[in-house]
């Protein structure tokens, strides 16, 4: 492994691992073994036995590391004075992990190789043993023990693989923020204040391509990414063209790790949008969870969604005015709705679809509320959870549905059909 070999004689290495006894073949094998290169810290040597499993902890020079590698390729290996047999024909699956990825914090390489096909763990037992750590099962003790970022026990892919982790130390990507319209990256790492480094790569808004470039200077590398960017590829580089680390995300997928992209829609709402929804449903609040907007222009029927919509913003205009917030259930939960809106538009949930929802709603009440009332729209990001939100002014006059001549006044958290003597008119202003 090169990493082993620019890692010099002298590195030393963590091994932790965890052996049980396969339930089916009685003959131990590797439920997981994770290698880390030390800090300057010494690792505990300590082996745990339990009826059938074996925790063990050591420290490796890279020799000897290198030694342990080989004689698992080998076909069997000696581990905490058990003998190992390899059921599986070793083949190392290289990883270029970005930061917070599925197995350790920082970025850096993986190297995966599996060592048993299959390992048959006995679930159920208990590890108790006089003067060791009690855990409930396997699985447990492995999340523990191994120290993995994730650990899904049963269901866990590295079950059966010996891991070895190369976090990047000298150069990497830290956090990402987004100022004055362009986005701003930090780099962290024993290199980051030296000169020479810079930040690379390309993004793709609006279906089109765009080259990116910036000087690493105090740590930190401005970018002029555009802000609906859907997809992002980052490496850090320097003068000799050596590749530190590299981010990669696209907002069609969930991301792994940190997104640099949803930094930008990582808006927190303002105290007082977060109270009045805390607040629940009432005089001048009402939520929706999604409105899926009609085209054309047919007036909705009594029951439609939108006519309930429509509804509330006559019963605001009449009353005291109000905001309807959709991406907020009736428990006062905000569960957002850019997935909805990007299925409305048969798209992606970016400031353009976004913007060209909120048009459409404003179109849709002023289509069918007489005479026009005054209102906005805005988009906000909460947890980058997407909240639209519909805010109605008081009428200067009495307000109905262009189909429905009825006039809804606003009576608690309800609209209810009023007469015409219920309205009142706002309060002049005093000069």
């Amino acid at each position: 492994m090169t990493e082993l070999q620019t890692a010099g004689p002298n590195a030393a290495f963590s091994l932790r691992g965890v052996l049980v006894k396969d339930a089916v073949q009685q003959r131990w094998a590797v439920m997981g073994v994770v290698v880390r290169p030390m800090q300057g810290e010494k690792a505990a040597e300590q082996v745990c036995r339990y009826r059938s499993s074996v925790l063990f902890s050591q420290q490796l020079t890279t020799e000897q590391l290198h030694n342990f590698l080989l004689r698992a390729a080998d076909g069997s290996v000696d581990i905490a004075g058990e003998t190992v047999a390899v059921s599986s024909p070793p083949g190392c699956c290289v990883t270029e992990a970005t930061v917070e990825n599925y197995w350790m914090e920082q970025a850096g390489r993986v190297y995966d190789i599996q060592v048993h096909a299959h390992v048959n763990v006995p679930q159920q037992e208990r590890l108790v043993a006089v003067g060791e750590p009690y855990y409930p099962d396997p699985f447990e003790a492995a999340r523990h023990w191994l120290g993995l970022r994730q650990y899904h026990g049963p269901s866990d892919s590295s079950t059966g693989h010996i891991v070895v982790l190369m976090p990047e130390t000298r150069a990497y990507f830290g956090n990402a923020e987004w100022s004055e319209g362009s986005l701003v990256v930090s780099i962290a790492g024993s290199l980051a204040g030296s000169q020479g480094l810079s930040v690379a790569g390309c993004c793709w808004a609006g279906g089109h391509f765009q080259h990116l470039a910036g000087t690493v200077t105090s740590g930190r590398a401005a970018l002029d990414v555009p802000a609906d960017a859907q997809r992002l590829e980052l490496l850090v580089v320097d003068n000799e063209g050596t590749v530190y680390d590299f981010h990669k995300e696209d907002t069609r997928y969930p991301v792994s790790g940190r997104s640099m992209l949803a930094q930008r829609k990582a808006v927190t709402a303002e105290p007082g949008m977060l109270q009045q929804i805390y607040n629940g449903e009432g005089l001048r609040t009402e939520f929706k969870e999604f409105l899926d907007l009609p085209r054309g222009t047919t007036p909705p029927g009594d029951k439609d969604k939108l006519q309930q919509v429509l509804k509330t913003v006559v019963a605001f205009a009449n009353t005291e005015g109000g905001t309807i917030y959709f991406g907020v259930s009736d428990s006062c939960e905000i569960r957002g709705t850019a997935d909805a809106v990007a299925k409305w538009a048969g798209g992606e949930a970016n400031e353009t679809v976004i913007e060209e929802y909120m048009g459409a709603l404003r179109a849709k009440v002023r289509d069918f509320v007489y005479p026009t009332v005054a209102l906005q729209t805005r988009a906000v990001h909460h947890n980058n959870r997407l909240v639209v939100m519909l805010e109605v002014e008081r009428a200067g006059c009495p307000t109905s549905l262009t189909h429905d001549s009825r006039m809804y006044v606003r009576r608690g958290a309800n609209n209810m059909a009023g007469q015409p003597a219920d309205w009142q008119a706002p309060e002049s202003t005093q000069l």
